[in-house]
């Protein structure tokens, strides 16, 4: 092992060196699948029985997005906003 790799590790700064950490991440992955999902379930609504079976699937994710865009935003604009 050479000194010059594990001197590096010791000079990231706690939590691995990310902005973020794990929970930042996940909650970043949970806001990404969620619009994803959206995208599909609106490209596969073409009925008003569609849109009626979908509604309910629909607000849950429009809520969980909401919920992680909330909890990302104090990492993202700081304490002033």
């Amino acid at each position: 092992m050479e000194k010059g790799s594990s001197s590096s590790s010791r000079a990231s700064p706690p939590g691995g060196g990310r902005a973020e950490g794990a929970g930042g991440r996940r909650l970043r992955e949970r806001q990404t699948l969620g619009l994803r999902l959206l995208g599909f379930l609106d490209s596969r609504t073409e009925t008003a029985l569609d849109a009626a079976f979908i509604a309910p699937i629909r607000a849950d994710v429009c809520s969980k997005i909401d919920a992680a865009r909330r909890s990302l935003a104090p990492e993202s604009i700081g304490n002033g906003g």
